[in-house]
C-alpha cells in the first residue's frame, strides 16, 4: 500500500489586464500566497515569482495573506485593481472546495480572476514520525481500532485537500481519530518532527527532506519498503 493519496493542481490566477502587452508591466508585480511561509505552496511560489522577476524585467514579491484555508487571500486578490499587477498563487482548496463548502465565501474563481495555468501537482500522503507504533497503513489502522478517539492526525486546515484525504481515510477505514487542523504544512511538519503529533495527512513537497534525511517516515519510508 503506498498510502491514501489525492492529486492536486496549483494554479496561477491573474486579473484581467487591459494595458497592452508592450506596456505590462509598468511596475512591481505582487504575487499573494494563500499559505504561511515555509510550506509546500509558498516556495513553489517563491520559485515562480524568481523566474517571472527575470522574465518580466519587474519585481514580483510575494504577499503571504494566511487564513481560512485561503479564502483571506483569495478575497484580497479579487478586489485588487484589474490591471494584471496583482497574482495569487493558489490551489484547488482556495480555487474551487472553498466555493463548494462555502457560498459566501467573498469571491468567485470563475468571474473574479483569468486562469494563466497550472504549475504543478502533488500528493497527498500520510506522514508519521518514526516514533508512531506502526509499520505500514494497514497497522495504523489497527492501532486507531484498538484505541479509538485516541490517535491524533495533523492535516491543513478544514476544507483543505489534506483535510479532506483524511475524512476519506477515516470514512472507509472506520476508524475513530481526532483531526487536528494546522494553518499550514511548515507548522504541521515542525510539531510531527518535534514529536508533538505522529502523524499527519500532508502534501509531500513540505516534507520531502526530512523524509529523505529520515526524520519523517511517508507512508512511512518503511510502509513503502514493505508493501510497495
Amino acid at each position: 500500500m503506498r498510502g491514501i493519496v489525492l492529486t492536486l493542481a496549483a494554479l496561477l490566477v491573474v486579473a484581467a489586464c487591459p494595458a497592452s502587452a508592450q506596456e505590462f508591466p509598468s511596475r512591481t508585480v505582487t504575487m499573494i500566497v494563500p499559505f504561511p511561509p515555509g510550506g509546500g505552496n509558498d516556495t513553489l511560489a517563491r520559485i515562480v515569482a524568481s523566474k517571472l522577476s527575470t522574465a518580466l524585467g519587474q519585481q514580483v514579491i510575494v504577499d503571504n495573506r494566511p487564513g481560512a484555508n485561503g479564502v483571506i487571500a483569495m478575497r484580497a486578490a479579487a478586489r485588487a485593481a484589474p490591471d494584471g499587477t496583482t497574482i495569487v498563487f493558489a490551489n484547488t482548496s482556495s480555487t474551487t472546495i472553498n466555493l463548494a463548502l462555502n457560498p459566501n465565501a467573498g469571491y468567485d474563481t470563475r468571474k473574479d480572476f483569468a486562469p494563466v495555468g497550472m504549475f504543478a501537482s502533488t500528493r497527498i500522503g500520510i506522514i508519521a514520525n518514526p516514533s508512531l507504533p506502526a509499520n505500514n497503513v494497514a497497522e495504523l489502522i489497527a492501532l486507531a481500532k484498538r484505541e479509538p478517539g485516541k490517535l491524533s492526525i495533523g492535516t491543513s486546515p478544514p476544507g483543505s485537500g489534506s483535510h479532506l484525504s483524511a475524512e476519506l481515510f477515516k470514512a472507509r477505514t472506520g476508524i475513530d481519530v481526532t483531526y487536528v487542523p494546522y494553518k499550514g504544512a511548515a507548522a504541521l511538519n515542525n510539531d510531527l518532527i518535534g514529536g508533538h503529533i505522529l502523524a499527519v495527512f500532508s502534501v509531500l513537497p513540505a516534507s520531502l527532506g526530512a523524509i529523505r534525511a529520515g526524520t519523517l517516515n511517508f507512508g512511512s519510508s518503511r510502509m513503502n519498503q514493505r508493501n510497495a
